[in-house]
């Protein structure tokens, strides 16, 4: 695959990922159950392709330490990330998650996967990865704080998100090199159903996940759509190009986020940022220039 493939991939990729993001934003039933309601609709949607490309038997035991690994970084992923949007706006709380993420992601592929990215790769890394740090001293939320949250406290819950997708985005690099990235996709999400359906099971919810499949069936089918969409389309990418080069070139969403933060949501404070995204879209240049 082409560079300019994978750029236009993770173009896209990025506009589905802010978009479902901002659909969780808006919804205003419970977010957490919310996510963990779009794991069964990911299964139905992949499914049919996972049955047709299952692994070579051989890559099955690897395969399966991949999937689990990634099904409890999915689970810490959608608790930290449905806490940030209760306590931050959009425009705050995303980029933080998404900016973090880069960083891990490209010390992890250096470190383990052994990929040797170019020094200007780096640099637009860094470039990416300080012009979102310039956006976290950004105002939280002041419309609906939580008691005791002061901001110091807040920003903790996008900071542990972004760990986590740096985290999955190195263990997501290594499994597509065993198994197709779609069937991959598939297990990842079926396994996250079970995990998060038990977990809601347990703690006497799950009449509420019921409800709330049955009460947004159109929501939950366009962001799971969206959510399948970039997920795969960014597993295809890595399975061509370095996770130190793709991890940043996701963060494009973060630019399509203070977009949605102004036009969408009105939020005060999102035009302020405009300048730390022209910087994160420099940051990507670089990256892609590195390519």
């Amino acid at each position: 695959m082409s560079t300019a493939a994978v750029i236009g991939l993770m173009l896209i990729a990025g506009l589905m990922h802010a978009g479902w993001n901002l659909a969780a934003k808006r919804l205003r039933a419970d977010r957490t159950l919310f996510l963990i309601a779009l794991s069964p609709i990911g299964v139905v949607l992949t499914l049919p392709w996972a049955l047709t490309h299952l692994p070579a038997p051989e890559h099955w035991a690897p395969v399966a330490g991949f999937v689990a690994v990634r099904v409890v970084l999915n689970a810490i992923y959608l608790v930290t990330l449905s806490r940030s949007y209760r306590v931050l706006d959009l425009s705050v709380a995303y980029p933080i998650a998404r900016g973090s993420g880069p960083l891990v992601a490209t010390i992890l592929a250096v470190s383990l996967l052994g990929e040797r990215p170019d020094l200007i790769g780096v640099v637009g890394v860094l470039i990416v990865s300080a012009a979102i740090v310039s956006m976290a001293g950004a105002n939280p939320k002041a419309a609906v704080p939580q008691p005791a949250m002061a901001p110091g406290p807040a920003v903790r819950w996008p900071i542990l998100t972004g760990v986590t997708i740096g985290c999955y985005t190195a263990l997501d690099k290594a499994a597509v090199a065993v198994i197709d990235p779609v069937t991959y996709l598939a297990f990842v999400e079926f396994g996250t159903f079970l995990v998060l359906g038990a977990a809601v099971t347990y703690r006497g919810r799950a009449g509420e996940l019921g409800r709330v499949l049955v009460s947004y069936p159109w929501q939950l089918l366009a962001a799971a759509a969206m959510v399948i969409g970039s997920y795969a389309l960014a597993l295809i990418a890595l399975s061509h190009s370095y996770a130190s080069y793709v991890a940043p070139l996701r963060e494009v969403a973060v630019v399509y986020a203070v977009v949605f933060g102004i036009v969408v949501l009105g939020e005060r404070h999102a035009a302020r940022r405009i300048p730390a995204a022209l910087g994160i879209v420099s940051g990507l240049a670089m990256v892609g220039v590195a390519m």
